[in-house]
């Protein structure tokens, strides 16, 4: 499930926009030029998945996209507690951080997160 809530500037109590809906969600983010889509693996994702199996699992959309935008490489992240690096990794994606080449993200639900990572 994706929520998504925006608040005022001037009113950090004011919620402005508070959906879970995918249409809505994707139509509120295209306003600031970020693109949302909800995928369906084509595989189960479970905690003994590999990192290869999950770009398998989404393999026609993450081909797609390397297509229409010419990504060049995918990353598969782990962010569950005990992994090497973990910890830094979890604090650097709760934070507002940049990039200087255009990056697609995704996360997929299970026990241990994962964040597969396209870049140019």
């Amino acid at each position: 499930m994706s929520q998504l809530t925006v608040y005022a500037d001037n009113n950090a109590n004011k919620a402005l926009v508070n959906t879970s809906n995918a249409d809505d969600i994707a139509k509120q983010l295209a306003k600031v030029n970020v693109r949302f889509e909800q995928w369906q693996a084509n595989a189960d994702i479970n905690e003994h998945t590999t990192h290869e199996q999950i770009i398998s699992a989404y393999k026609n959309d993450i081909d797609r996209l390397k297509t229409e935008n010419g990504y060049q490489t995918v990353d598969v992240i782990s962010l569950a507690k005990g992994n090497l690096g973990a910890s830094e990794l979890r604090k650097k994606f709760l934070f507002e951080h940049t990039h200087s080449e255009d990056e697609v993200s995704f996360f997929c639900k299970r026990p241990r997160a994962i964040l597969p990572a396209f870049r140019q």
